[in-house]
Formats: structure tokens, sequence, C-alpha cells
């Protein structure tokens, strides 16, 4: 059935709060709460992996590639198409931000900087929106330098460049090439 226009302002608000509360619960690592906001048949594919996942095994690789992982996510400019009153789609323009945790202490390093995109598709269930497909492309990723969390805040005041130095000849610290940050 064809929306009103009213319901279909209505489910692009209710689409755009949800987008906002995905983003929440990833950088947060709040994986229940993320769970929550797809339907139990979801699949999810980010660029790191060949096919696509469905959700338990999707939350678990997010989960393992996160741990170590501080994470700001920014969508924005969505184009939203309601296509009847219980399906929708949506492609966001995305910007995230990666830190990585040096070793056990309140340091961290910007790993990289990325741009892309996210399209979506969504089902009404019962009067909540979910997320049923998820497929994030990457259009660029800079490799960003070293910066310190201080109290909590990540600043943009640099460590020391003999600092910098010695955490990246480290062979202990959790800063490591091997580092995969493609399926975030």
């Amino acid at each position: 059935m064809q929306p009103s226009p009213v319901q279909r302002l209505v489910a692009i608000d209710d689409i755009q709060h949800l987008k906002a509360r995905y983003f929440r619960c990833l950088d947060a690592h709040d994986w229940s709460g993320l769970s929550a906001l797809f339907t139990p048949d979801a699949l999810l594919l980010v660029p790191a992996w060949h096919e696509p996942k469905g959700l338990v095994d999707a939350l678990a690789a997010f989960a393992e590639t996160m741990a170590a992982i501080e994470s700001i996510h920014t969508a924005t400019m969505p184009e939203i198409e309601v296509s009847t009153t219980d399906r929708a789609s949506a492609i966001w323009q995305m910007t995230d931000r990666l830190y990585g945790k040096i070793g056990d202490s309140t340091e961290y390093y910007n790993l990289v900087q990325g741009f892309g995109h996210y399209a979506e598709l969504y089902r009404k269930v019962g009067s909540q929106w979910l997320i049923s497909e998820l497929v994030l492309t990457r259009d660029r990723r800079d490799q960003m330098g070293p910066i310190r969390k201080i109290y909590g805040a990540a600043t943009a005041s640099a460590a020391s460049p003999s600092e910098v130095e010695s955490t990246l000849n480290d062979p202990n610290s959790a800063r490591s090439s091997s580092t995969d940050t493609s399926s975030i």
C-alpha cells in the first residue's frame, strides 16, 4: 500500500532516528542495542567481508574488530525512499574516525578517517522501522596521525615525536599494521 504524504514524512523521521541509534550503539559498543535495530533475518555487508553476513555473525565480527577501537560515525544527506507503508530504502553519506588503543594505557592513536556510503533497506515491523539490509562502501580511507586521549576525551594535542616513535616501535603495543578497520 502506498503511504500517504503524512505517513511518508513520519517514516522518514523514524528512519533518521533509527540511523542515529545505529551509530550511537555502534560507537558505544552496545551490541544488544545494535541488534534490536535489525530484523532477525537482516543481512550486512562491509568492505572486509566477501559475502553478506547474517545479524549474529555480523555483530560478532563488529565486536571483535572494535574491541580495541573507539569510533565516531556520522551520516548525512540521506536519500530516503518510502515505497510502501512497511518498506523503505536509503543511501547515507558516511564519515567515520577510528582510534586504536595503545596497549593497556589510556592513549589512543588515530587509525583512519573514512568516507563512504551506507545503502540500506528497511522493514516496518509492528510500529517500528528496522534495518533489513545494510551495505557499506568506502570511497576513501585516510591514514591519520597519532593523537592523545586525555581525561576520557580524544583531543587534538599530539603526543611528542619521541612518544609516537616509541609507540610505533613497541612490539607490545596494540598498534599494529595488521589492525583491520575495513569491517567497521
